[in-house]
């Protein structure tokens, strides 16, 4: 079952990604899996659960954009 889209995209630039819009919980599960430059991170277990739980329709989609975001920020900070 496709996902909500989010009412904003995520922007990613890190890693292996130069430049990327994420609209859902379908876009980041892939992202997470695939592109993911650290998938020890707290926040990325916590963002794939969430994604893969908002797509499973158990969270809102909203919920799970907010861990996503977190996620990105794990990374964003670990770079700095």
């Amino acid at each position: 079952m496709p996902s909500v889209p989010w009412q904003e995209p995520v922007r990613l630039t890190f890693g292996q990604i130069e430049f990327r819009l994420v609209n859902s919980p379908d876009e980041a599960v892939s992202c997470l899996i695939t592109q993911w430059p650290n998938r020890r991170g707290p926040c990325f277990v916590k963002a794939l659960t969430a994604c893969r739980a908002a797509i499973a329709g158990r969270m809102d989609a909203e919920q799970a954009r907010g861990e996503f975001v977190a996620a990105v920020r794990e990374i964003e900070s670990a770079r700095s």
